[in-house]
């Protein structure tokens, strides 16, 4: 588990991801609810023959409905983008110790290495 002393240098980008998730898996579970009340809307206003009366309330729960997916969409490219720079500045962490560790070979060590070999290593 020697990484994980470089994940949890990043805490912050960590936590701000699993916050996205979760907003993210609240506005996906919302949607259904949504669903749900524009169509009961319409089958009770179907059912007393006054459609144009829950014009009003039908827009407002489909903009609602649109809202929560634009809120989905924007958790989606938020989460990807953090998870992007954070996978990157551990990786460039990682690439800096092994850097460090290869230079601290004795001369003699690293002349037993090819620089194919060490490019090998290090990918």
């Amino acid at each position: 588990m020697r990484v994980m002393r470089y994940l949890l240098q990043h805490k912050a980008a960590m936590a701000a991801v699993f916050a996205l998730l979760l907003l993210m898996a609240l506005c996906e579970l919302s949607l259904p609810r949504y669903t749900a009340a524009i169509v009961d809307n319409v089958v009770a206003m179907a059912a007393v023959g006054q459609m144009g009366d829950s014009l009003p309330e039908l827009t407002r729960l489909g903009v609602c409905m649109l809202l929560f997916a634009l809120g989905l969409v924007a958790c989606s490219v938020a989460i990807g983008l953090v998870a992007s720079v954070t996978g990157a500045r551990i990786a460039r962490d990682l690439r800096q110790r092994l850097f460090e560790k290869v230079m601290a070979f004795p001369p003699a060590e690293v002349e037993g290495f090819s620089a194919a070999s060490l490019i090998t290593r290090g990918t």
